[in-house]
């Protein structure tokens, strides 16, 4: 069994207990997989920094995923030689300058790839207690399966469980942001779970638009950041990147790739690329609040 065929079997491993299905489906409470430091040796927890926690529970269920030729042009894992603070402060002033949104769920459309493989889901995650949470998931001939969450409804910030009030009382300013991500930090690298922590906040998590611009400025003064440039995501939109490189177990260089739109402050993508090749990725269709019910899983198209 190949490395990460051994890292999707540790993310799925890793899940808790209450989030499991009642029946085969993949359950859709989880949002990105960061690392998940409690009770798991280092190790371990390096190598859940690499991965969908999507694809690792397709993989675990047998979800029909859809075949796929590597869907990046981009083949070798550029060498940065430029920093990615001026990258990432033109970001943050783009997203800074958005609009302030709520609603009665938070919506994400995502597509989560590697090995040849993938998965789409919509999750509509509710903002009150009352209202029910719930996930789809298309299959290969397009057809939207919906499949309820149980329990709280809770997201992973940088391996950890927050909730949407925790999440919600995040603060605007960099230094401040970082201060209480660090208060929650258990072990493992700092910079790294900062990285995570930042990435979660601008790529998927439903925070204001000043705690996202807060996020990309803290991550702007993080070491080993580097500026990758000009790239073309998964799903073929182009954006700019900067990467969070390491040396794996195994020895191979691997890089955690955080793409942007540069006009809107957006982020498109989270890439994992090892020893120069795109291995995993999780990539956002859509990202917003909504106050409309939940959706039939016919009316999903």
């Amino acid at each position: 069994m190949s490395k990460h065929r051994d890292t999707m079997r540790a993310l799925t491993e890793a899940r808790p207990d209450r989030l499991e299905p009642d029946s085969p489906p993949v359950d859709p409470g989880v949002l990105m997989a960061y690392p998940r430091n409690e009770e798991r040796p280092r190790k371990r927890v390096r190598r859940l920094a690499v991965a969908g926690v999507a694809m690792a529970a397709a993989v675990a269920v047998g979800v029909t995923v859809l075949a796929q030729p590597d869907p990046s042009p981009v083949t070798k894992m550029p060498a940065a030689e430029e920093p990615a603070t001026d990258l990432l402060l033109a970001a943050a002033s783009r997203a800074e300058a958005a609009p302030q949104r709520t609603g009665r769920y938070w919506v994400i459309r995502a597509e989560h790839g590697g090995e040849g493989r993938r998965l789409v889901e919509e999750r509509w995650f509710a903002v009150r207690d009352s209202d029910p949470s719930s996930g789809y998931f298309r299959d290969e001939s397009g057809t939207w399966t919906a499949r309820p969450m149980r329990g709280r409804h809770t997201f992973l910030l940088a391996g950890q469980e927050r909730s949407m009030a925790e999440l919600a009382a995040l603060p605007s300013d960099p230094d401040q942001l970082k201060t209480k991500l660090l208060q929650w930090h258990r072990d493992g690298n700092r910079d790294e779970y900062l990285f995570y922590a930042g990435v979660g906040l601008t790529l998927d998590l439903p925070t204001s638009p000043g705690v996202r611009a807060a996020a990309y400025r803290m991550l702007a003064g993080l070491p080993r950041l580097d500026r990758v440039g000009t790239v073309t995501d998964p799903l073929g939109r182009g954006g700019i990147a900067v990467g969070y490189s390491r040396r794996g177990d195994s020895g191979a260089m691997s890089q955690q790739r955080l793409v942007i739109d540069p006009e809107s402050g957006r982020a498109l993508a989270l890439e994992s690329w090892t020893g120069g090749k795109l291995m995993l990725w999780d990539a956002m269709l859509h990202t917003a609040f909504s106050d409309s019910p939940l959706p039939e899983a016919t009316s999903l198209r």
